[in-house]
């Protein structure tokens, strides 16, 4: 980029040393003026792609003193029209240092300005010419300022704490400069200068006025995009003060800032804003404003008209024709639903979720791998479309530890590389709803495959997963339904476009039976099963060992089963550790299968049934042990619970020949005449 005027080289040395201990420095190069009669702009850049910094309020591009400076020095050696940037320039985040801009303070006889010059006498710091050589900036420590930045149009004072870049030149002013002060200074005479100046007289500042209403975290360009959503409303016979309001609030916001005037001009110059009369006499009404404590118009008032006064914007025929098509259809016949897993996940985006701990991924895995046809030729519910997987995993080494024990125990018979060539593990990063799109719309293009059917070749797109979702999308609060939201229909338009199916696996509360699945929901905001299109859910049966079940949630189709049930399996594995000794590395995974609610009920009932006979077999035995007779009121005495459960299961011992009746050696009545002993010859095929 050609700069517009060349400026004098950065005297780094000069520079204050606690200010170069500071990683907050960045470039900046000079950009042409807005308008005519302006000065050239100054822009930040990021201190690591030379390129327009994205980040102008924060730290995250810039660098340390020591790189900013060895990148300025090998940048002033190419011809100055090469040179990619023209300076160094410090960023303020809120910390130590209040930085005050004094512009145009030195007339065209070198004579300083008597309020800068009383500003530099009772305020030490260190005091620096600018770059346009006609202004200073004095960088010091204040202790009744603030967190507040000001702007004052009327004779240039600005006064910084934060979201602003300074371009530090070094050029010292002897007369003026003292050492920063190493605890904060009163800042009462800058207060007193802050002031808001009309041209028949200057009013005191009031420094509560001036900050008691302001909202520091609503920015000017935050402040446009409100004011320009909303409704003029002197049409709709709102009264002019309306109007004013608005002003108002601009002003008590930025402190009577010149940007924020000519933001209201913007504004007024709309039909039916506030009868506009030119800008001369909005700038009258301007100066009239006052800051007070009881001010009634804020950056509050701003985001309540916002909401209340929406501007409806008109749309084109041709745009609103362009974007909604109808689509082409027949009721001749039906199309068949495309499926991820044949009858059971619909190619769709679903949220799957699973507590924590209960072994998601362990299941996930090898279902998504089924996906793209990594599993034993003769597997059940292997899918007639053939798809690459993209997965996205906080533990990389956890599903590569997966795949390994589905090649070694799970009957596949595909090499390492054609497993590698159709299973795409990607590390996961917190990444915003773009960036997770072009995720989507870019492997949607490089990995879509093509697969013969009976009416020619089929595109078959990718299946994503996305394990976990809180580390997948860059939300800052995953409660927030309106950002969970806007971040799924991102993702879902890619889908959308790509025909790409999209598995975003999350959590709940708590683990899961099927009892409480009616009363569960996933953790975080509604869109995370509201927005999608549907919805499964993983946990597990009490009583029948290493099983997992996916059941269905919410669904837009008719499934032909709606539940997989997962037996987890449990192996190890000699390998070698970074000290090259032989370890053991423990791995599992699980493999699925169809199952129902009533296979689930009558498995329940059978894995109950059988905790019931070994009790059984435990206190008879102890019985025997001790050559104590035992009968079925004695059994039923110490065991509790349902007699009829009781009673079915040791006339199911019996008649399985585990368990026999006997001659109660005493009995003392009829109740008591016979006595329960096991077989010995059952003991071993029982166990």
């Amino acid at each position: 980029m050609k700069s517009i005027i060349q400026a004098p080289a950065p005297k780094l040395a000069t520079i204050p040393e606690e200010l170069k201990a500071l990683p907050q420095w960045r470039p900046w190069v000079f950009t042409a003026p807005s308008k005519p009669g302006d000065k050239p702009g100054k822009e930040p850049l990021s201190a690591f792609t030379l390129m327009t910094s994205n980040d102008v309020d924060g730290l995250t591009d810039c660098t340390t003193f020591a790189t900013i400076s060895e990148m300025l020095l090998k940048e002033q050696q190419k011809p100055y029209s090469e040179q990619r940037f023209h300076g160094v320039g410090f960023s303020l985040n809120y910390g130590d240092y209040t930085v005050i801009d004094l512009d145009k303070v030195i007339d065209s006889e070198g004579v300083l300005d008597p309020r800068a010059k009383d500003i530099f006498k009772h305020t030490p710091g260190y005091v620096e010419r600018s770059v346009s050589g006609v202004g200073y900036h004095l960088i010091t420590r204040l202790s009744d300022w603030g967190n507040h930045n000001h702007s004052d149009r009327h004779w240039g004072l600005e006064v910084f704490r934060g979201k602003k870049f300074i371009a530090i030149t070094g050029d010292v002013d002897e007369e003026y400069s003292q050492p920063i002060p190493n605890e904060p200074i009163s800042a009462s005479v800058l207060i007193q200068y802050a002031t808001r100046v009309n041209q028949k007289e200057h009013e005191p500042f009031d420094s509560f006025s001036a900050w008691g209403n302001i909202d520091q975290n609503f920015s000017l360009a935050e402040a446009e995009k409100l004011v320009m959503s909303i409704t003029p409303q002197l049409s709709l016979g709102a009264s002019r003060q309306f109007w004013l309001s608005i002003g108002m609030a601009l002003h008590c916001q930025f402190s009577g800032a010149i940007e924020a005037l000519e933001l209201w001009d913007q504004y007024s110059r709309q039909p039916d804003a506030g009868e506009y009369r030119g800008f001369s006499d909005l700038e009258k009404a301007w100066d009239s404003f006052r800051s007070t404590k009881s001010n009634l118009y804020t950056a509050a008032t701003l985001r309540h008209y916002a909401k209340e006064y929406p501007r409806l914007l008109e749309v084109k025929a041709e745009t609103i024709l362009e974007k909604f098509r109808p689509i082409s259809y027949t009721t001749n016949k039906l199309f068949t639903q495309s499926y991820v897993i044949d009858g059971f996940l619909a190619a769709e985006i679903i949220t799957i979720a699973g507590a924590a701990g209960i072994g998601k991924s362990s299941m996930l895995v090898p279902l998504a791998a089924m996906t793209a046809h990594i599993c034993s030729p003769e597997e059940a519910l292997k899918p007639k479309l053939r798809r690459k997987v993209v997965y996205m995993t906080e533990d990389p080494k956890q599903v590569v530890r997966i795949l390994f024990a589905l090649r070694q125990h799970a009957g596949i018979t595909l090499s390492d590389a054609e497993i590698q060539e159709w299973f795409y593990i990607i590390p996961t990063i917190r990444s915003t709803k773009e960036e997770l799109a072009g995720l989507i719309r870019t492997y949607s293009k490089t990995l879509m495959v093509t697969q013969i059917g009976k009416k020619g070749p089929v595109e078959v797109p990718p299946l994503f997963v996305f394990d976990t979702a809180a580390a997948t999308f860059g939300i800052d609060n995953e409660n927030d339904n309106s950002e969970v939201s806007a971040s799924i229909s991102v993702c879902k338009q890619a889908c959308f476009e790509t025909s790409s199916p999209l598995w975003i696996v999350a959590h709940i509360a708590k683990a899961l039976t099927r009892n409480e699945l009616s009363e569960l929901s996933i953790r975080g905001a509604g869109a995370w099963a509201g927005d999608v299109h549907g919805t499964a859910f993983i946990g597990m049966d009490k009583g029948v060992g290493n099983k997992r079940f996916m059941l269905l949630g919410k669904k837009r189709h008719v499934p032909s089963f709606d539940t997989l049930e997962f037996e987890a399996h449990f192996h190890s594995y000699l390998a070698e550790d970074e000290l090259g000794d032989m370890v053991e590395v423990p791995y599992m995974y699980g493999t699925a299968k169809k199952t129902s609610l009533q296979e689930r009920s009558v498995n329940r009932e059978l894995a109950r049934q059988d905790d019931l006979s070994k009790r059984v077999m435990e206190i008879i035995s102890q019985f025997n042990a001790a050559q104590n007779p035992i009968n079925r009121t004695n059994l039923r005495q110490r065991i509790g619970g349902s007699s009829v459960l009781l009673t079915e299961a040791i006339d199911r011992l019996i008649l399985e020949k585990v368990i026999e009746e006997y001659d109660h050696p005493n009995k003392t009545n009829n109740k008591q005449k016979l006595a329960l002993r096991i077989i010995p010859e059952s003991m071993s095929s029982f166990s």
